[in-house]
């Protein structure tokens, strides 16, 4: 699972080196600010050479592509969940793999003003790959959580589907001023709901698999009588994580479809609205497996330490605080926002969802609304109220088991990668080594001893060790320089 996380996050690594070396070639620094400030001194230079721009583009985004684990560089996150718990909570949902949505946000200022001020087409391609990678990464992945029976794999691809959340939004914010702000702060704002939500959920996780001595979902069977705050903190953090109103996933969800909406990118909306129902469908699936399994499947675990529930007990809790408060918090970062860029691009931005028009305002949330509860619904009647069998739909539904197959196989991107990669150099090793170690090994490590070797022997009957003979090699030598510096000259 290390190696994996090491391999793939390094191709990211190198493509972003790649970025922005070839930056630095035209721009000759490396500093954001000096970047902005010259942008259409070093962007003329790039945009001489057509498709410059581009590549540049691509390049810089594989880091972030590949650190946030997104498509199609996603690989890699669901293994590093073998990991402890409270790793996972800081490193896989609030810190590190939030990196790559960071350095996404610092340089849209700079692609920003490359194409909206200084009218550099190419610049423009930097929020389409963004914003359609993010959504295909929030929609696979989400389906990917549908069937997972490992609690820490769903959350692990809820993290990546919520990281294609942020990736869309900042993609969808430079892709029409009238969605500047609104995209921005959607991206930011959902950075900051889902570090709280998520890294309480593994850590709800952590006392869940620390209680039940397993890490699959199906095994757990928990009684919520006697894991009460553990089952209250995590039933807010998952409906937080499935953006129901008013906890703070809800507020920082609606940012991001109406950024979609004011962008005009209504299939981008369309993919982000069915994400948004999918994750309310496993969200509810994870809670009914752990805490209302069947009759006579209950697990009666006692203990729940404080020193374990109260770190999440305060994250949950500021989910709800920040969601009570969410209007009026997402209104202050537009306002923030909106001076930041008007000031520092001299563009009139549309200001944000706040100003957008009434009708956008009741038709998004009623939208998102309406989608929890269409996925929302049969979930709760499938893994809460357990009226129907989920296994049993399945099974006698060829299409489903298909469906459910494919998902279960993770889209078959893993194996894909697997097979070309994987097994395509176990199966390239004998001709590399034939052709290439063995002729390595032996023309250098098998090669240049035996020459030495050669020389050591030849020049070794030379040396007699009787004086004599050395001081006629020595007059020898001497004759030989004299006479070739009498030629020279």
């Amino acid at each position: 699972c290390g190696l994996k996380a090491l391999i793939v996050t390094t191709f990211g690594d190198i493509a972003m080196l790649a970025g922005i070396l070839i930056i630095y070639l035209y721009a000759g620094t490396f500093n954001f600010q000096t970047l902005f400030s010259t942008t259409s001194s070093w962007m003329t230079k790039m945009a001489a050479n057509p498709g410059i721009i581009t590549l540049t583009t691509i390049l810089l985004l594989g880091g972030p592509i590949a650190k946030s684990a997104q498509f199609p560089l996603h690989v890699w996150l669901p293994e590093a969940m073998a990991g402890p718990a409270p790793v996972s909570a800081l490193i896989h949902a609030a810190t590190m793999v939030k990196a790559g949505v960071y350095i996404v946000a610092r340089l849209f200022p700079i692609f920003f003003n490359g194409y909206w001020v200084n009218g550099f087409s190419e610049a423009f391609n930097f929020f389409p790959i963004i914003a359609v990678l993010g959504a295909l990464t929030a929609f696979i992945t989400a389906t990917n959580a549908m069937v997972s029976l490992e609690l820490k794999k769903i959350l692990a691809y809820s993290t990546m589907s919520q990281i294609g959340y942020m990736m869309l939004a900042l993609g969808v914010a430079g892709m029409s001023v009238n969605a500047t702000i609104t995209g921005y702060v959607g991206g930011l704002y959902h950075l900051l709901s889902h570090a709280l939500f998520k890294a309480a959920l593994f850590l709800c996780a952590g006392l869940v698999i620390h209680a039940t001595g397993s890490i699959y979902i199906h095994e757990k069977g928990l009684n919520r009588k006697y894991l009460p705050m553990t089952w209250i903190f995590m039933w807010f953090s998952a409906l937080s994580l499935a953006g129901v109103p008013p906890l703070s996933g809800f507020w920082s969800k609606d940012e991001i479809l109406i950024a979609c909406v004011n962008a005009g990118q209504y299939g981008l909306f369309l993919a982000a609205l069915l994400t948004a129902g999918i994750t309310c469908f496993y969200s509810i699936r994870m809670m009914g497996y752990i805490f209302y399994p069947r009759s006579g499947e209950v697990e009666e675990v006692h203990g729940e330490p404080k020193l374990m529930w109260i770190p999440f007990g305060i994250l949950a809790s500021l989910t709800l605080v920040i969601g009570l408060m969410g209007y009026w918090f997402g209104e202050a970062l537009h306002d923030i926002f909106k001076e930041y860029f008007t000031n520092l691009l001299g563009i009139p931005l549309t200001a944000s969802a706040h100003t957008s028009t009434s009708l956008t305002q009741l038709i998004i949330p009623s939208s998102s609304i309406i989608m929890l509860l269409i996925a929302g619904i049969p979930a709760y009647t499938l893994y809460i109220s357990h009226k129907l069998d989920p296994w049993n739909i399945v099974g006698v539904n060829p299409v489903l088991r298909l469906l459910h197959k494919i998902l279960w196989n993770r889209w078959y991107i893993n194996k894909l990668y697997t097979m070309a990669f994987v097994e395509g150099f176990h199966r390239s090793r004998p001709t590399v080594q034939r052709y290439v170690e063995d002729a390595l090994d032996t023309s250098l490590n098998r090669g240049v001893p035996r020459l030495f070797t050669a020389a050591f022997n030849g020049l070794r009957k030379i040396q007699t060790g009787v004086a004599s003979i050395n001081i006629l090699y020595v007059l020898i030598f001497l004759t030989s320089i004299a006479i070739i510096v009498l030629l020279v000259s």
